[in-house]
């Protein structure tokens, strides 16, 4: 058995057996970012990432449920006065938003902030300006369906299948996967897949930077929209499927005001 199956196999042990309180054994944890590190380490930073800050942990349920599991309120995006502002705005506009009015809101975030750091919920698309922190607005919805509405609002509030998920992500009209080598974009698309399930489609959501994502981790109403560190989402599926667990990126490709049909 591999070291780091054992150390899954006994974190898994540990939570059913102490939970919520305990938390998962170390060996575990180290396993799961160094599994996590190996992932991102295929695609080096080119220096051209957003400074990010994460806001503060908050328990991920509102109804107080599982209260050991948390989530991030807020991100926050960091600008100085030697910063390329247009550059930045492009990349937060990735080719959906509007670059010149994120450019004039930031100048005027600028302008009169005093150094302090501008919430990233301000240059978002519409639905993680209106979703981010509230549950979802019925029972279906889920994390693709949340992850393809972030470029197309008309994809509508619905669960989106994992088959539906996979021939979009397929489509080279829509998006195309970043090989090995390539750096990763704000705005770019992370999937969790099951190796030992010839690569079974788990979870997807927006890569911010670095360790920050932006998803919806279920089809219940009490699953929110929200902010997460990268090494928390993943760790629920390191649980289910250990060094198996695999990581990918994409990056949508489509052309403005065009919708995934």
């Amino acid at each position: 058995m591999r070291p780091c199956e054992l150390f899954r196999k006994f974190a898994i042990v540990v939570i059913l057996a102490l939970a919520p309180a305990a938390p998962a054994a170390a060996g575990f944890r180290e396993c799961m970012q160094a599994h996590l590190a190996a992932a991102l380490a295929l695609h080096p930073s080119d220096g051209k990432e957003l400074n990010l800050i994460p806001g503060r942990e908050i328990p991920f349920y509102s109804s107080g449920e599982r209260p050991h599991v948390r989530r991030l309120e807020d991100v926050f995006l960091v600008i100085q006065p030697a910063d390329d502002i247009a550059a930045i705005a492009e990349t937060l506009a990735h080719g959906r938003l509007d670059s010149k009015a994120i450019e004039a809101l930031l100048r005027r975030h600028l302008a009169g902030s005093s150094g302090r750091p501008l919430s990233l919920l301000e240059v978002m698309p519409e639905i993680a300006k209106l979703k981010t922190n509230q549950q979802g607005e019925c029972f279906g919805p889920n994390c693709h369906n949340a992850t393809l509405r972030w470029f197309d609002p008309a994809t509508g509030i619905k669960k989106t299948t994992v088959g539906e998920m996979e021939r979009i992500l397929g489509d080279s009209q829509h998006f195309r996967k970043i090989p090995a080598g390539e750096a990763l974009r704000y705005g770019d698309v992370v999937v969790f897949r099951n190796g030992q399930d010839n690569g079974r489609l788990l979870h997807s959501g927006i890569y911010l930077s670095s360790d920050l994502i932006w998803n919806k981790v279920g089809k219940e109403q009490a699953h929110p929209y929200t902010f997460e560190t990268l090494t928390g989402a993943a760790r629920h599926y390191f649980i289910e499927v250990g060094e198996d667990l695999q990581i990918e990126f994409y990056r949508n490709v489509s052309p403005d005001g065009a919708h995934f049909e």
